[in-house]
């Protein structure tokens, strides 16, 4: 269950923890990159770029939250909720299990485990916002409260 706090305030606070978390990374360890194997494509993401990138995203979404907020748009709970929880959750999620992944890696499954679980997680968010963009339809055609 989740606390009863606004959904923009989830968003800004893990904005936050994501640049915090972000810029000790990048202070207290070298050049760290993420690299992400994709069918023949290997692409090679820089701690701190996604770092920026992942803040500002979550940023724009507490916004548009708050001004759905703000403006009381009547949106379906439900959606919001499970909007909220996959996609704050998933970056948590991510923080959790990259340890165990990289220790896996190392003794039983395949190199290719990281970019398994970083895909699913990447592909879980991108559905999960088609909830949002729903949430937002629903708050135009209701109207105000």
């Amino acid at each position: 269950m989740m606390l009863p706090l606004k959904a923009h305030v989830y968003f800004f606070g893990t904005s936050l923890i994501i640049l915090l978390i972000g810029i000790m990374l990048c202070v207290f360890s070298e050049d760290m990159t993420i690299d992400l194997n994709l069918k023949d494509t290997y692409y090679v993401i820089s701690t701190s770029d996604l770092t920026y990138i992942l803040a500002i995203i979550y940023s724009f979404l507490g916004v548009l939250y708050f001004l759905m907020y703000f403006l009381k748009f009547n949106t379906k709970k439900i959606l919001s909720r499970i909007h909220v929880a996959i996609t704050c959750g998933s970056v948590f999620t991510y923080w959790v299990l990259y340890p165990l992944v990289v220790h896996l890696d190392k003794s039983i499954f395949s190199p290719d485990y990281h970019t398994i679980l970083l895909t699913t997680l990447i592909f879980l968010v991108l559905i999960t916002q088609l909830l949002f963009i729903a949430n937002i339809f629903i708050g135009i055609v209701q109207g105000k409260k």
